[in-house]
This record gives C-alpha cells, sequence and structure tokens, in this order.
C-alpha cells in the first residue's frame, strides 16, 4: 500500500473493512521523518509541493516496485517506473 494518508490515519480508516496489504509506505510519515513542513489550518502538515508530488515515484524507483496505480494524473509524470491511472468514473 502506496498511500499520502498516515499509518494511523489509514488503520482507522481501514477498521471494520476486509483490507489487507503485505507491506506500507506513507508518504506524509516519510516525509514527516525527513523534510521541513509547515502546519495547514487544520493542524496537519503541509509539505513543499515538489517533494509531495515526486515522493510515490522515489520510493517505486529506490524499491524496484514493478507498477503503480493512482487516482493522481499529476503525479505520473515523475515516474519511471510504470504509471497507470485510475479515475472513476461517474
Amino acid at each position: 500500500m502506496i498511500t499520502g494518508l498516515t499509518k494511523d490515519d489509514f488503520d482507522r480508516m481501514l477498521v471494520g473493512k476486509a483490507m489487507h496489504y503485505t507491506h506500507f509506505y506513507s508518504i506524509t510519515d516519510d516525509l514527516w521523518l525527513s523534510k521541513e513542513f509547515t502546519q495547514d489550518i487544520h493542524n496537519r502538515p503541509r509539505f513543499d509541493e515538489y517533494e509531495w508530488n515526486t515522493a510515490k515515484a522515489v520510493y517505486c524507483k529506490n524499491n524496484l516496485i514493478d507498477v503503480m496505480i493512482d487516482d493522481t494524473e499529476k503525479y505520473g509524470k515523475y515516474f519511471e517506473t510504470p504509471f497507470f491511472l485510475f479515475q472513476r468514473v461517474s
């Protein structure tokens, strides 16, 4: 699982749901430890836009991830890993 949610927020979201994963990477948790940030009006960390937008691509490259499926188109341009855009059809 590769997400922008913190591990704690992700675990709270999964309560009562049948979703399983073998590995977990949180952009927020990772950047929180290694990068400077400000806080938004909801007291959540706010990171440099480039650092945030490239984090999943860097993680995939460094960890030899075979393919990435994401719902945010703007991240795709940073990937060397094959990137597939997932969009919900209304």
